[in-house]
């Protein structure tokens, strides 16, 4: 808040500078434009006119907008206004002091302003290059819809912190609007604020029902509340948020993968298995289910665990990424020959052949083969982007195989903890989809 003595010098100024100053420039540019109009309608001719005038006028609107919006976000609605009238009388073309104009003079009767007020204004524009463009030259702007759509642009330009000022008051212009509650309930998530996500996220469930996308936003709630919990390592916490909006849901699909997705994202192996023992236990025979509890099984060393489960799924279908995750949990466990059995039944199928070779590596490496490990790399070097993560990987193992032999566990014995190699389980992660 502006101190009341700041507030007052300002208004002092401006009085001022009105009576003095800027009353003229309104008068002159007002006889100019009848003079201009008689000249054009009568004697068909434009008289020449000095520009001076018009943009002394224009830059003073601007200043009186900037003045009358600090007024504005202060809490000083009345002396806006006036502010904002003299901007127009000063420049009657200014677009920022026109909407200025409308939007306090709505809050000054009393009407809850929303985001929909704006959107013919924002449509508009083309782009938030223009806004800023129309800002610089008209003065600020006090409109929820406008403060929105600058509260985006500073989020995808990475500003966070600037772009939680706008929602925020986009928020305060249009109390009963969704949209910026929700843009800064995610601002709090994505700088950690946990409790102020818990109040905007209870704030908002107060409007699901009212909402034309209730179920959307209630999903998108329980993702916010979810991440912090898990932030704050309480996944117990996080899976009864997702549970319970499961629970609600029971039969939608997408929200189920979007609640599946999550617990991949958070790294909640156990949520995420717990989710699928309970869509097997409604469908038996899903493949998707059981391939995505096979590949959970084995990202989380349980390979012996998850081969009984792919053998199911290979019994239903022959998709080749079922048989590349066998493959893997195999090579895991050690059962080289079974391993490269599958591996060897998918170098001409429809799967990603870098994961085929370079799993046939790993298992040549593992016999002490140094020259097949060679030739799967070589291949697999090729058919990777150069320069990425995979080609540097796949690299670095060459240039170890041709300086000197690699240390690795006896043949058939499994690695500490059952677990692969780090490099093995970054370039053969088993393959999850999306439980249907």
């Amino acid at each position: 808040m502006l101190p009341p003595e700041t507030v007052a010098a300002g208004e002092k100024f401006w009085d001022l500078e009105w009576s003095e100053h800027l009353a003229a420039l309104v008068s002159n540019e007002a006889r100019t434009s009848k003079l201009e109009k008689f000249f054009k309608n009568r004697l068909l001719l434009v008289p020449a006119r000095s520009e001076a005038p018009s943009q002394l006028a224009a830059w003073y609107s601007a200043l009186l907008v900037d003045w009358g919006v600090t007024l504005a976000r202060t809490g000083h609605d009345a002396a806006a206004q006036k502010r904002f009238e003299q901007a127009v009388q000063l420049n009657t073309d200014n677009l920022m002091a026109r909407v200025n104009q409308l939007a306090n003079s709505n809050r000054l009767a009393g009407k809850t302003l929303s985001l929909g007020d704006g959107s013919a204004l924002v449509q508009k524009f083309r782009n938030i290059q223009q806004i800023a463009l129309v800002i610089n030259a008209g003065g600020d702007v006090d409109e929820p819809a406008l403060r929105y759509v600058v509260g985006n642009a500073c989020l995808a330009a990475g500003w966070p912190r600037q772009a939680w000022a706008e929602f925020d008051r986009a928020a305060t212009l249009a109390p009963e609007a969704v949209m910026p509650q929700l843009a800064l309930a995610q601002i709090y998530s994505r700088l950690r604020f946990h409790d102020e996500v818990f109040a905007a996220t209870k704030k908002l469930r107060a409007k699901v029902d009212a909402t034309p996308a209730g179920k959307a936003l209630e999903m998108e709630l329980a993702l916010l509340e979810a991440r912090s919990w898990m932030s704050q390592t309480n996944a117990a916490q996080a899976e009864k948020v997702l549970s319970a909006v499961l629970a609600n849901y029971p039969d939608d699909v997408p929200l189920a993968e979007a609640v599946f997705r999550s617990y991949l994202a958070f790294g909640d192996s156990a949520g995420a298995l717990r989710m699928i023992e309970a869509q097997l236990a409604k469908n038996p025979d899903s493949v998707p289910a059981l391939n995505n509890q096979a590949a959970l099984l084995i990202q989380s060393g349980r390979a012996a665990e998850a081969i009984p489960v792919l053998n199911r799924a290979l019994a239903l279908t022959n998709v080749p990424s079922i048989q590349l995750n066998r493959a893997i949990a195999q090579v895991q466990l050690r059962n080289l020959d079974a391993a490269e059995k599958d591996y060897r039944q998918l170098t001409n199928a429809a799967v990603d052949q870098f994961s085929v070779h370079y799993g046939l590596s790993q298992i040549a490496e593992l016999r002490r083969d140094t020259n097949a490990a060679i030739r799967h790399l070589e291949f697999c070097l090729t058919n990777a982007p150069a320069g990425g993560a995979k080609w540097q990987e796949v690299n670095a193992r060459l240039q170890a195989l041709g300086k000197s032999q690699l240390r690795l566990p006896p043949p058939n014995l499994p690695l500490s903890e059952g677990k692969p190699d780090d490099a093995f389980r970054k370039l053969t992660a088993p393959a999850v989809e999306i439980t249907k």
